[in-house]
C-alpha cells in the first residue's frame, strides 16, 4: 500500500511538523477571533475582570430591595366596574404643541385650605394585561389659581413627556402661599391612533397631611358615559388602586375569614344590624372610615356584601360616666365603595361612643350577606384605638366575629392610613423599577461572564489541541527520524559487512581457480562464483529498497527499467515508458517498493527462463493516479486452468506469491496466456 515516507518529517498524509504547527496556530487564531466576535461588548462600563465583584454587589442590592419590597404595600389588581374617572374626550392629533391647552380642569377647595400636595392617579387600562394606564397626558402643567384670577404654575412637563409609568400616582408638591383652586392644563394627551385623549382616575389635594374634600370641579370639555366616566368621578375619592392595605408579615396573609366581618343570614330579608364602638374616653372625632371586605364565598364583585344604607350616631360621655349629647351623621344611602374605603366625615366632636347601623344588605341569590373589613374612627391623621365593641341590635354574633371589625386588619392584611399607603405604593413602584434595572444589568453581566468563560474555554481547548498536534507531530517525526537512521545504519552495515564478505569470497574463488589445475575444482569455483553473483544482485536489490533515498516513484521506475535491461537480453527487450517528468514524484513505503520489485523480477524471470520467447515487451504508463505496468512475451505460453490446478507442485512459477504481493498492493491485474501464444501480465496499481 502506498503511503508517505519522509526523511525527517511527516509526509503528505501526515503533514510535516512545521505545517501542522502552522495549521494549528491558524486554527487557534481563528478560534480566538470567532470566540471574540461572540463576546458581548463592555457592559455598562464594567471591565470584564470586575464582573464577579459587581455581580456580588448587585445580588446584595437585589436582596436588599426585595426585603424592602416585602415590607411595602402594592396596588391591587383592577376590580373597578364603574366610576372609572374623568374623560376629556378625543381630539385630532397635532404635530406641534399648541399655544393654548386642549383640555383644562379646575378643582375648587376651601379658599384657606393649606393645600401642600397634588396626587394624580392615572385611569386604568382594562383592555390589556399588565400595569398600564389609560389617557394620562404627555405634556401638561399644574397651576395655582388665586381668587383675583391670577395663576402661578408650580409643575410642568412642556419640553418632555411626563415620566408616569403604569398605574402609579404622580405626587407633586405645591409651594405656598395657599390657594383654593388647582388647575390642570393639558397640551398633549395620550395617543390613540390618529387621536389624542385625556383621562384621569382621581385628583387628590392634600391639606394638613390629609386628603382635602373638593368643593367643585369645572372642565373645558367632557366625555360623560355613566356609570363609567364623569367629571364628578375625578374627586369622588375612589380609584382603581384598591384598598389601603399594608404588606403581610413574612409575606403570608392571614386568612380573610379571621380578619373580616362576613355573615350570611337565613333569608334574603334582614332588617338591620347596630354595633357600638367604645373609645374608652371622650376623643376628638371627625371621620369614620369603613373598609370593605372580600365575601368569604368568593363572589368576585368589588365590595360585595357592603351595606348600602349606613347611619352613624356618636355620644359624649358625661362626667358621671353616662351617655351624654348625641351627634348624628347624615345617613348614607345606596353606598357603593367598590374596591375603596368609604370615608364618612362630620364636624369635629368630642365623643366616646360611636354607634353604626347597617341595612340594605346584598344577597347571594338565596340569603342576605354582610361583609365588612374594618371600622376606623379618626381625627386628622390619627386613628383611634377602639377599646371594645358590642352588638346593640341584630342576630346573635359572637364576640370573636365582632372584634374582627376592630382588629386593624382587612383581607388578612393590616389597614393603613390612605396617604401613607399611596406614598408607599409609589415608593414600591420606584423600588420595583430599580429592581428590574439591577436584575437586567445582572442578567447582562452574567451573560457576558458566561460568554467570557465560554471564550476562554475555547481558548484552552484550542491550546490543548495545538499542544497535542505538536506533541504528536514531534513524536512521529522522531520515530520517522529514528527509523530513517536505523535503515541507513542497517544498509551501511549490510553493505560494509555482508557485501565485503561476499566480495572477498568471490576473489578467493577466482584466485583458487587460477592456481588450481584440477578441472573439478575449476567447475566448482565457476558455480560458486555464479551463485555469489546472483546473491550480490539480490543483495543490491535489498539495499536499494531499504534505502530511504530511493523512496520516490520516479526512482522506482528507473530501478525497474534498469532491472529489465539487466535481466532481459538486449536483443529480446522492447522497453517503453511515459516520460518521468510527466509522472508525479510521490513517496513510497518500503514494503510497497519490495513487493513491486519482487513482482516485476518474478515476471521477468518467468519470461526469460520459461517462455522461450524471441520478444519481451515491458511498458510503464501513468493514468489517473494509477501506475500501469505491462509485461508480455511471444513465447510458448501455458494453460492457465491446468497451471492453477498444479501450481502448488510448481513453486518455480511463483504465481502464488506474486498474487499475494499484488493483493497487498491493492492492484488490479490481468494474466493472459495460451499455449503457443505467449503470456501477458497487466497491472494497474493505485499510487
Amino acid at each position: 500500500m502506498l503511503s508517505s515516507q519522509p526523511s525527517f518529517r511527516l509526509s503528505s498524509v501526515i503533514f510535516p511538523t512545521s505545517v501542522q504547527i502552522t495549521l494549528a496556530s491558524v486554527f487557534l487564531a481563528a478560534t480566538l477571533v470567532t470566540c471574540a466576535e461572540e463576546l458581548p461588548p463592555e457592559t455598562d462600563g464594567v471591565v470584564w475582570h470586575q464582573i464577579p465583584n459587581v455581580l456580588d454587589s448587585l445580588n446584595t442590592e437585589v436582596d436588599e430591595i426585595q426585603k424592602q419590597l416585602a415590607k411595602l404595600p402594592e396596588a391591587e389588581p383592577i376590580q373597578q366596574f364603574e366610576a372609572y374617572g374623568y374623560h376629556g374626550g378625543y381630539l385630532p392629533a397635532l404635530d406641534k404643541l399648541p399655544e393654548t391647552p386642549r383640555w383644562t380642569v379646575d378643582i375648587e377647595y376651601l379658599p384657606k385650605a393649606p393645600i401642600g400636595q397634588a396626587i394624580l392617579v392615572p385611569a386604568a387600562e382594562r383592555r390589556f394585561e399588565g400595569e398600564r394606564n389609560y389617557g394620562f397626558p404627555k405634556r401638561f402643567r399644574l397651576l395655582k389659581v388665586y381668587p383675583d384670577g391670577s395663576v402661578a404654575p408650580f409643575a410642568e412637563w412642556m419640553d418632555e413627556d411626563c415620566p408616569v409609568l403604569g398605574r402609579m400616582p404622580l405626587i407633586v408638591d405645591i409651594p405656598q402661599p395657599y390657594t383654593g383652586t388647582i388647575r390642570m392644563e393639558v397640551f398633549r394627551g395620550a395617543m390613540d391612533g390618529g387621536r389624542e385623549l385625556f383621562a384621569l382616575d382621581e385628583f387628590y389635594c392634600v391639606a394638613d397631611n390629609d386628603i382635602s374634600h373638593a368643593m367643585g370641579i369645572t372642565v373645558s370639555s367632557e366625555f360623560e358615559s355613566l356609570p363609567y366616566w364623569s367629571k364628578e368621578f375625578l374627586v369622588d375619592q375612589k380609584t382603581s388602586l384598591g384598598l389601603p392595605l399594608g404588606a403581610s408579615k413574612n409575606g403570608k396573609d392571614t386568612p380573610s375569614e379571621k380578619t373580616d366581618f362576613s355573615i350570611e343570614f337565613d333569608s334574603k330579608i334582614h332588617p338591620e344590624i347596630t354595633v357600638e364602638l367604645d373609645l374608652g374616653e371622650n376623643k376628638l372625632l371627625h371621620e369614620m372610615i369603613l373598609i370593605p371586605a372580600a365575601y368569604s364565598e368568593g363572589i368576585l364583585i368589588p365590595g360585595f356584601g357592603f351595606p348600602s344604607d349606613i347611619s352613624i350616631n356618636a355620644y359624649r360621655e358625661n362626667t358621671d360616666g353616662s351617655y351624654g349629647q348625641q351627634t348624628e351623621w347624615e345617613e348614607q344611602n345606596h353606598v357603593k365603595p367598590g374596591q375603596n374605603a368609604l370615608r364618612l366625615r362630620k364636624t369635629v366632636h368630642n365623643v366616646r361612643w360611636v354607634e353604626l347601623t347597617f341595612s340594605g344588605f346584598s344577597d347571594n341569590g338565596d340569603n342576605a350577606v354582610i361583609s365588612l373589613g374594618e371600622l376606623i374612627p379618626r381625627y386628622k391623621k390619627k386613628s383611634h384605638t377602639v377599646k371594645s365593641i358590642r352588638l346593640v341590635e341584630g342576630p346573635t354574633i359572637s364576640d370573636k366575629k365582632l372584634k374582627s371589625l376592630i382588629d386593624q386588619k382587612a383581607a388578612g392584611r393590616p389597614v393603613m392610613f390612605f396617604l401613607d399607603w399611596i406614598k408607599q405604593v409609589g415608593e414600591r413602584d420606584v423600588l420595583r423599577l430599580q429592581l428590574e434595572e439591577k436584575q437586567a444589568l445582572a442578567a447582562r453581566l452574567e451573560a457576558r461572564w458566561s460568554a467570557i468563560w465560554w471564550f476562554w474555554g475555547w481558548v484552552a481547548l484550542a491550546i490543548v489541541i495545538v499542544a497535542a498536534v505538536w506533541v504528536t507531530a514531534y513524536s512521529v517525526s522522531q520515530r520517522r527520524k529514528h527509523a530513517f537512521l536505523l535503515r541507513r545504519q542497517i544498509s551501511s552495515d549490510l553493505h560494509d559487512d555482508i557485501g565485503s564478505s561476499m566480495s572477498a569470497v568471490s576473489l578467493a574463488m577466482r584466485r583458487l581457480r587460477r592456481i588450481s589445475d584440477q578441472p573439478e575444482i575449476h567447475e566448482r569455483c565457476v558455480k560458486i562464483d555464479s551463485i555469489l553473483g546472483n546473491m550480490q544482485n539480490a543483495f543490491q536489490d535489498v539495499l536499494w529498497f531499504t534505502n530511504s533515498d530511493t523512496d520516490s516513484l520516479r526512482q522506482m521506475l528507473s530501478k525497474l527499467m534498469h532491472m529489465a535491461e539487466l535481466y532481459v537480453p538486449e536483443d529480446l527487450l522492447h522497453l517503453e515508458c511515459t516520460p518521468l517528468n510527466d509522472i508525479p514524484d510521490r513517496k513510497l513505503k518500503v514494503m510497497f517498493k519490495r513487493d513491486l520489485l519482487m513482482i516485476f523480477r518474478e515476471a521477468l524471470n518467468n519470461a526469460v527462463k520459461h517462455s522461450q520467447a524471441s520478444e519481451i515487451h515491458v511498458t510503464f504508463g501513468w493514468r489517473r493516479g494509477q501506475l500501469e505496468l505491462t509485461i508480455s512475451d511471444n513465447g510458448k505460453g501455458f494453460d492457465l486452468e491446468e497451471v492453477s490446478k498444479i501450481q502448488d507442485n510448481l513453486p518455480h512459477l511463483g504465481l502464488i506469491s506474486m498474487k499475494r504481493r499484488i493483493e497487498r498492493l491493492h492492484a488490479k491485474y490481468d494474466l493472459q496466456s495460451e499455449p503457443g501464444k505467449g503470456t501477458t501480465l497487466e497491472l494497474s496499481i493505485p499510487i
